[in-house]
């Protein structure tokens, strides 16, 4: 696995597309929108041209420029969802690759794009690849479709599947990967495609350090008698939020005053099909419930007031890529209690910038909780070392640094391709 790639040969800014689905705000915050969106406003700063080509969401097509970022939203091609008989092929075609293809090419011309670069969950630029002439294309790991139904107990359809295919085909014929985490690509590298060491770069995700910080007026509010505990996040299997709510009994049995808040959009239960919220809430014990509140997503810029706000952060998950609640959290200086998988074993250093706990062991959760929770001074300590952590792992400038090279570096072996073919 390659760490960094040699010098770029220009240091010229170029003009690069960012190819998602996920663009703040009209379609969310999630970890590919808020990636985007950070790495968007850091590449116009630095001189960059920045194109977004995003998914309208049911809404007309539109453009806008919005903090120098250039904003397509298009909408699916040839839906036939509203034809008699064949409304069924709408299962297995939505028309959103075409549309990306169609608009792809003209953007290429009209704003001389140099690479264009895009997530491995969809293979949404997969028509465009196929193009002759169309431009280097960098994708970049986010957990693909395939774990995504593995770590939400999902089941296989044949639109998935045909997702699957073209994520596949994306990663084999993409000019060059990157992931976020070691653990990433090795996942992906195992249950999605194979990917050679020497196509795919690890440089984390980008953490706004400006944003998320500590805020000395909200910290000296809490309560020394009763701490809060705060799990972030969509209430789904794969974050592990139920893991969370089976250690709640086990903790307030030791701590009692501790208070927990969970916060983030219900999502169906595998078991089910209802709501998880209210599947985890009924069951809890009685006497835990008034220790207990479950609250709806809040706003993107509301987040730092709320992590700050917290006594401990902890991140459940069965399974993260990168992590980006948990870097959120080290950023704001929190103590956090995170799961040892994927990218946040990577990013936080056990026992210095925050404590993990083994994969769903619910026992290893309550317990290290309760060490927390009566401990303030570990918390003050590992609050201090996560903020370091974050600054010298994933801060913006740092990662942008990375990425900006890899640009380059792509380029320059692209380049080098298309004249050793010309020559022959």
């Amino acid at each position: 696995m390659n760490k960094t790639m040699s010098k770029p040969i220009s240091d010229r800014p170029l003009t690069i597309a960012l190819v998602t689905r996920e663009y703040p705000p009209e379609t969310g915050y999630g970890g590919i929108g808020t990636y985007c969106d950070t790495m968007a406003r850091a590449l116009v700063s630095r001189g960059y041209q920045v194109i977004v080509l995003s998914d309208a969401d049911g809404k007309p097509e539109s453009y806008v420029q919005r903090d120098g970022v250039h904003i397509y939203r298009v909408l699916p091609r040839f839906d036939v969802s509203r034809l008699p008989v064949v409304w069924r092929l709408n299962k297995l075609w939505t028309g959103y690759r075409l549309a990306v293809a169609l608009k792809l090419r003209e953007l290429v011309q009209k704003h001389v794009i140099d690479l264009i670069e895009t997530s491995d969950i969809h293979g949404e630029p997969l028509l465009y690849s196929l193009l002759p002439g169309h431009r280097p294309i960098l994708v970049r790991l986010q957990s693909s479709l395939t774990l995504s139904l593995t770590y939400n107990r999902a089941p296989m359809n044949p639109r998935t599947r045909i997702t699957l295919h073209a994520e596949r085909w994306m990663l084999r014929h993409a000019a060059y990967i990157s992931s976020p985490s070691r653990a990433l690509w090795q996942i992906t590298n195992e249950r999605v495609t194979p990917i050679a060491p020497e196509r795919c770069t690890v440089i984390p995700h980008p953490t706004n350090t400006e944003r998320f910080q500590p805020i000395d007026s909200i910290r000296a509010n809490r309560s020394a008698i009763n701490p809060l505990v705060l799990y972030a996040g969509r209430i789904e299997w794969w974050k592990g939020v139920d893991i969370l709510v089976q250690a709640i009994p086990l903790v307030l049995a030791q701590v009692p005053n501790a208070r927990f808040l969970l916060v983030g959009a219900d999502r169906s239960s595998p078991n089910t099909g209802g709501s998880l919220r209210e599947e985890l809430r009924a069951s809890l014990p009685e006497t835990c419930r008034a220790r207990v509140e479950f609250r709806d997503g809040v706003l993107n810029e509301a987040l730092p007031m709320l992590y700050n706000a917290a006594d401990i952060v902890v991140v459940p998950s069965r399974w993260e890529g990168f992590g980006l609640v948990c870097a959120e959290a080290l950023a704001c200086g929190c103590a956090t209690l995170a799961s040892r998988v994927g990218g946040l074993a990577e990013i936080i250093e056990d026992e210095k910038s925050g404590l993990l706990f083994e994969s769903e062991n619910v026992e290893d959760l309550a317990h290290k909780l309760i060490r927390l929770l009566c401990d303030p001074a570990l918390r003050e300590s590992l609050g201090q070392h996560a903020r370091q952590r974050i600054a010298t792992y994933c801060a913006v400038d740092p990662v942008v640094d990375q990425m900006t090279t890899l640009y380059q570096n792509v380029l320059r072996q692209s380049d080098q391709h298309l004249q050793k073919q010309s020559t022959r």
